[in-house]
């Protein structure tokens, strides 16, 4: 196996940084399920929810859990993979479900 150069890692570390889909996630014309991690320590919950208010009609599911809640809860995590895949799966919905800490 080849180790990775730290000049590589650096440059992959620069482009997740100065992403963004500002330009163009708006446009989005298909089903589209957002996931949230309610306790996310690497994407702040308001990043998160900013995103799914940008995609016209995206239903959101949360999970609870950190942003490795994948690895610390699997089934858990599965469970809500398989909710946001059901989702985009069903006709488009009319509007998001009102979250409980999003006034309505």
């Amino acid at each position: 196996m080849r180790l990775t150069s730290m000049s590589t890692v650096t440059a992959a570390m620069a482009a997740v940084a100065e992403f963004t889909s500002h330009t163009w996630i708006g446009d989005v014309d298909v089903p589209v399920s957002v996931l949230v991690t309610t306790r996310d320590s690497v994407v702040p919950l308001g990043r998160q929810m900013k995103l799914a208010d940008a995609i016209p009609h995206a239903t959101v599911v949360t999970v609870e859990g950190d942003h490795g809640v994948f690895v610390e809860s699997p089934k858990v995590f599965a469970q809500k993979i398989v909710e946001a895949c059901q989702a985009v799966k069903a006709a488009p919905p009319e509007g998001r479900r009102v979250l409980p800490w999003r006034p309505s």
